[in-house]
């Protein structure tokens, strides 16, 4: 329900930058004058902005809705999005976004039941939101605007037949869209529906569009749903884990059976052992390839039959 609207973004894009407030004289609008001595509204020093803010987003929603011929004076998506900005701003106030919105309304009807509130509008639509979801919401509201940008920057690509910088921004989305979904720790059902309406509308309005076209770059690849992302996170997250722990300790006994002058015996046996696999002819190096390199102040002689083979490091001569 919180991010209900964000299926709607261009119908709400302009408001949730900024929400106009109403320029009408009447009886409610002079309400908001007159709000201080309800504790309520003295704790938030806006509420005469607010007030106004709320009349202007019922007057469009409802105006909206009574020229589409809707049973509904407002929808569910209209509710979400008002909903959505009382708690965005009210967050910096301690006051609940649900109670404050119900006073607000009761004010106001009274004012004007007959005309400007004749219809029913719906209170129990407000609840208070969490600042994790309403963070989470901004996330996918810039997403939404992201794709906008990158549909304007196809747009200008194809007069000029130059998609650089389009291909750059579908590669970035992705990896923001990515980031988002692996980077969710708690409570991600919510955004996970969200970015999965988002990414139906991106791989049709963008990448299905400019596949279709068979245009000069390879065809893009669609962005993947979030259960898959999550799994191929995981995938090399593993292979990660699995890697490095494993390639380590075999690095460090190499470097310590060849440079190290503890372990000189053992190596010499190492070397002995692979010279005997070289004389049966599994390996072919050449004649004069040293196998292995000693540290300095060695002598290592061993022979087998015809070869008698040893080397002398420099520090010796």
């Amino acid at each position: 329900m919180y991010y209900r609207f964000l299926s709607d973004f261009d119908a709400y894009k302009s408001l949730i930058k900024n929400v106009p407030m109403s320029d009408k004289k009447n009886e409610v609008e002079k309400t908001c004058n007159s709000l201080s001595g309800d504790s309520i509204f003295d704790k938030v020093p806006s509420s005469n902005k607010i007030c106004k803010q709320f009349i202007h987003l019922y007057n469009k929603f409802s105006v909206t809705r009574r020229s589409k011929q809707n049973n509904e004076l407002l929808n569910d998506n209209d509710y979400s999005f008002m909903n959505y900005w009382i708690n965005d701003t009210l967050s910096s106030s301690n006051v609940d976004s649900s109670e404050y919105i119900k006073k607000l309304y009761s004010k106001l009807k009274d004012a004007d039941k007959e005309n400007f509130f004749k219809d029913e509008f719906k209170e129990k639509k407000f609840y208070c939101i969490n600042s994790h979801d309403l963070e989470n919401i901004k996330i996918v509201n810039d997403l939404y605007k992201y794709k906008d940008e990158i549909n304007n920057i196809f747009t200008e690509c194809q007069s000029t037949y130059k998609f650089e910088p389009f291909l750059k921004n579908t590669r970035e989305f992705k990896e923001r869209y990515k980031e988002v979904i692996i980077n969710c720790i708690d409570g991600c059902s919510g955004i996970y529906n969200a970015l999965e309406t988002l990414k139906c509308k991106y791989n049709q309005e963008i990448i299905r569009y400019a596949n279709a076209l068979d245009l000069e770059f390879n065809k893009l690849d669609e962005l993947q749903d979030y259960n898959f992302m999550l799994k191929e996170h995981k995938t090399k997250q593993f292979k990660r884990i699995i890697t490095i722990p494993t390639l380590f300790p075999i690095f460090g006994i190499l470097f310590m059976l060849f440079f190290s002058n503890k372990l000189s015996q053992f190596r010499q046996f190492l070397l002995e052992e692979i010279n005997m696999i070289r004389n049966k002819g599994i390996f072919e190096y050449g004649s004069n390839k040293l196998l292995l390199r000693s540290s300095d102040h060695e002598n290592i002689n061993f022979g087998y039959e015809d070869y008698n083979i040893g080397y002398y490091s420099v520090g010796d001569a």
